[in-house]
């Protein structure tokens, strides 16, 4: 790294101090940790679990909508295509189910 150089009292320059690599990352964990507790929590809309609770609805329809709504406390995907789905809602792009090829081709090729 490129240390500056400073006058000390009108002598001899020196190499200014680098700051320390774990107190600027443990300062930025802490702020962000800060935002984070700042946050109000999100309130749940009530015509999202009329829409999951609606008579008539199959059982793959209710784990497609749980995904599609993010509900997924104790959701475990019962196929490849709910498993690829789920991996994709989440961001999990290198997750196995995406390059499984039982799973859709469309979720495989976005993920790729």
């Amino acid at each position: 790294m490129l240390a500056v150089l400073m006058t000390v009292g009108g002598g001899s320059p020196t190499a200014a101090a680098e700051p320390d690599v774990a107190e600027v990352v443990t300062d930025a964990v802490a702020q962000a940790t800060t935002a984070h507790q700042a946050l109000d929590a999100v309130e749940e809309n009530p015509l999202v679990q009329r829409l999951l609770d609606q008579p008539g609805l199959t059982e793959e329809q209710a784990r497609h909508r749980r995904v599609f709504f993010g509900r997924l406390e104790g959701f475990e995907p019962a196929t490849a295509t709910e498993a690829a789905a789920l991996a994709w809602a989440r961001g999990r792009l290198n997750d196995p189910a995406l390059h499984d090829a039982a799973a859709p081709a469309r979720l495989r090729a976005q993920a790729a």
